[in-house]
């Protein structure tokens, strides 16, 4: 096993430790049809597994939506984690794998968003919400969001800082 081969199966890990959701965290609230219109993260949750090994049982949520204050979509800022892409996919990512993913839910997502400026947002926006969960077979039930001021720092605990730190790391490795 190489270097490169370490470093891809230590950003699996990582990817696989991302997505919890806190359900006591009271900055998360439960997504309805009237709290919708006004949400900046959109989460799905999935419940915690029963297991017989000493495994820390959580909440994982599926993927991230960020918007402005405006409501208007930050695609680079959607995420998603690969318990979604296991659940959805039925198999293990491997780096390359899992990056086209998210690459791909996250181009479709933006076409979905993309808005005419004569057209009327609010209803392009509910439209392009209503599409995502059907798309992604989501009930709004599941669903959470969460009100910050900072999307880049109000974002930190969607995923592993270390994924980009591990990424430079195998550019470093190429070059050498």
């Amino acid at each position: 096993m190489n270097e490169n081969n370490v470093l891809d199966a230590w950003i699996m890990v990582e990817h696989l430790s991302e997505g919890d959701i806190s359900m006591t965290d009271q900055s998360i609230i439960h997504w309805d049809e009237d709290a919708g219109r006004n949400c900046c993260f959109f989460k799905k949750g999935i419940s915690p597994q029963e297991t017989d090994q000493d495994i820390v049982n959580g909440y994982k949520f599926s993927f991230a939506l960020c918007f402005d204050k405006n409501l208007k979509l930050n695609s680079k800022m959607t995420f998603v984690s690969a318990s979604y892409f296991i659940r959805k996919l039925k198999k293990l990512p491997d780096e390359k794998a899992f990056s086209s993913f998210e690459e791909e839910l996250r181009k479709k997502t933006e076409e979905l968003f993309e808005c005419e400026e004569t057209e009327n947002y609010p209803a392009h926006f509910n439209t392009a919400i209503a599409t995502v969960l059907r798309k992604n077979n989501v009930e709004i039930k599941n669903c959470r969001m969460r009100v910050v001021e900072n999307l880049e720092t109000g974002a930190t605990n969607l995923h592993s800082f270390f994924v980009d730190d591990l990424q430079k790391a195998k550019k470093v490795i190429r070059r050498n």
